[in-house]
C-alpha cells in the first residue's frame, strides 16, 4: 500500500498550499485536515467501508476521498475558529 504517499499527497500538501496562498486559514484547520486525510486514508482500504459509497467513488484510490475530506475539514474549520492576526501574519511577508 502507498499510505505514505496518499497521506502526503491528501493531507499535507493541502495545508502547503494553503500557507503560502491563503491567509485565513488557521492552526486548528490545518490540524484539521491533516488529522482528517490521515484517517480517511487509513480507513478506504478497510473491508466493508467501500461499500457505503456510491461504485463510481468507491472504485477510486483513497487519495480522491482523503484529499476532498481534507481541503473541507480545512476551510470549514478554518471558518468556525478565529483568524490569525495581523501582527501573526506580518512576521511572514517581506
Amino acid at each position: 500500500m502507498l499510505w505514505a504517499y496518499t497521506i502526503y499527497s491528501a493531507a499535507l500538501t493541502p495545508v502547503v498550499l494553503a500557507a503560502f496562498y491563503s491567509k485565513r486559514v488557521t492552526a486548528w484547520g490545518a490540524v484539521a485536515a491533516i488529522g482528517a486525510g490521515t484517517v480517511v486514508t487509513l480507513l478506504w482500504d478497510v473491508p466493508g467501508v467501500k461499500t457505503l459509497f456510491p461504485p463510481i467513488l468507491a472504485q477510486r484510490d483513497a487519495i480522491f476521498p482523503a484529499l476532498f475530506v481534507s481541503v473541507a475539514s480545512m476551510i470549514v474549520v478554518s471558518m468556525f475558529t478565529n483568524a490569525p492576526e495581523p501582527q501573526q501574519l506580518a512576521q511572514f511577508s517581506d
